[in-house]
This record gives C-alpha cells, sequence and structure tokens, in this order.
C-alpha cells in the first residue's frame, strides 16, 4: 500500500514458522543462523564475531566461516580473510567467490 508521498506502508515484522522474520508486505527476510555447522564442516569452532555477524573457524585449515543474516549461506574465507564463496546450510548448494570481497581477520 502507498502511503504519504510514496512511502510504503509494510506493517510489523512477522515470525514465520522456521524462524525467519519478514515484513507483512514480504520486504525484509532474516535467517537465523544455525547453532553449528558441524555437518557441512566438522572442524568448524564458534567464535566470537569481529563484525555483527555468527562467525566460525576451522581449526584445521583456517578458513573463517560467517552467518549470511539475508541470504541464509554461509559465507567462506580463507585465513587471510579473502571471500572463497559460500554454501547455503540447507541445500548444501555452493556460490562462487565475489571478488574483492573481505572480511576482518
Amino acid at each position: 500500500m502507498i502511503g504519504y508521498r510514496g512511502v510504503v506502508n509494510v506493517g510489523p515484522i512477522t515470525t514465520e514458522g522456521d524462524g525467519s522474520k519478514k515484513l507483512k508486505a514480504g520486504i525484509y527476510h532474516y535467517e537465523t543462523p544455525p547453532k553449528d555447522i558441524n555437518d557441512i564442516f566438522p572442524n568448524a569452532k564458534n567464535v566470537g564475531s569481529k563484525s555483527q555477524r555468527k562467525r566460525w573457524i576451522d581449526e584445521k585449515n583456517g578458513n573463517i566461516y560467517e552467518w549470511d543474516y539475508q541470504h541464509g549461506d554461509i559465507e567462506i574465507y580463507n585465513k587471510r580473510g579473502i571471500h572463497q564463496g559460500s554454501i547455503n546450510h540447507k541445500t548444501k548448494k555452493e556460490k562462487p567467490a565475489v571478488k574483492g570481497r573481505k572480511t576482518n581477520v
């Protein structure tokens, strides 16, 4: 519904059955992170985050895994913080690396 001066009135946030949150108009979508990712990365240990994202570090190879709240994916970075790709934790579908993407180490 278009409101005053073309601003979209979307209403309150609702919680979906899968734990995600979105506005009634379906514009905003929030994916909750899994408790652990040991089924995908068995050596990953939960650590404090350097940003607003939940973070795990692989004790064996030093890879950094961060939760992407918008897309519901696990972003994969090498130990120097360079993006290596991402994986959906439910479907196990992988996405390629984004050139130039980095994270704080």
